[in-house]
């Protein structure tokens, strides 16, 4: 029994193939080339510049202090691995382009593969470098808020003084004796701000809130001060001037009335308030 034979050349078609995955080859290669050398290079060297540029901020205040020990704890726990990460990615990729002999790489691409491996290096150092300024930032930021509770206690005290003066001061020089109660009560009213801010930095730095009950005691003790005063200048503006030297038509019984029973019911609480 014969068979018949047929020859097929193939050896066109097999070239062409070789051809088309020699090409495909290529593009692949071309496209871990860019990877490497232009984008993944490029991502390590940014991101350790951008680390070590924001190392380069001072904390001026505890608010930022804050903000820069946060970052520099996400470096030391996953930004540092994510960047040797990223170095390791790209040799194991560099590595797998130089195998395949027939792709050329250009010796000047490899620079920035260079510039990755020297600033992956600097992270462990930059880091430590970092931590150390910002423990002296710690440090001097916590001894300027030491010197400013002592600061603001003394002048809290200056204050306390001033009140207990009122107790002997003329209120017939009502303008005067005004105009000293309005500055305690604006020193007192600063005092509360500063307050409010060193007990913002204090929270900040995790200390324990500052308490200052007395600066709502001294608001209380100046009250019956401050009605004196007010007092004082009424009576002075209308039974001495006006319902004495203006003529008595122009007043209103109704208004005279009303004001004198205000001003002796507050002349009597003060009586009792300061007896």
């Amino acid at each position: 029994m014969r068979m018949s034979m047929f020859l097929v050349e193939c050896s066109s078609l097999n070239e062409a193939l070789v051809a088309m995955c020699e090409e495909n080859i290529q593009k692949i290669c071309k496209k871990i080339n860019d990877y490497v050398f232009s984008e993944q290079a490029q991502r390590v060297n940014n991101d350790v510049r951008q680390m070590i540029q924001k190392f380069q901020e001072k904390a001026d205040n505890s608010k930022t202090l804050v903000e820069f020990e946060a970052f520099l704890l996400d470096c030391q726990n996953n930004q540092k691995k994510a960047i040797t990460d990223q170095y390791t990615d790209l040799i194991k990729w560099m590595e797998m382009l130089y195998e395949y002999y027939q792709f050329q790489v250009i010796d000047d691409s490899t620079k920035s593969v260079e510039g990755a491996y020297k600033q992956t290096n600097k992270i462990a150092t930059s880091i430590e470098n970092q931590s150390e300024q910002l423990d002296k930032q710690r440090r001097d930021i916590e001894t300027k808020l030491l010197t400013d509770i002592k600061t603001f206690k003394e002048e809290l005290n200056e204050v306390k003084i001033e009140v207990e003066k009122l107790k002997d001061k003329n209120t017939k020089r009502t303008e005067s004796y005004n105009e000293d109660i309005a500055i305690i009560q604006q020193r007192l009213a600063n005092l509360t701000t500063r307050l409010a801010k060193i007990n913002d930095q204090e929270v900040d730095l995790e200390w324990t809130p500052s308490e200052e009950p007395l600066i709502p005691s001294l608001k209380k003790q100046i009250k019956p001060y401050e009605d004196l005063g007010f007092l004082t200048r009424d009576f002075n503006a209308t039974i001495r001037k006006s319902w004495k030297d203006d003529p008595i038509k122009s007043l209103n019984p109704e208004e005279v009335d009303k004001e004198h029973k205000r001003m002796f019911s507050l002349a009597q609480r003060l009586e009792n308030i300061f007896n």
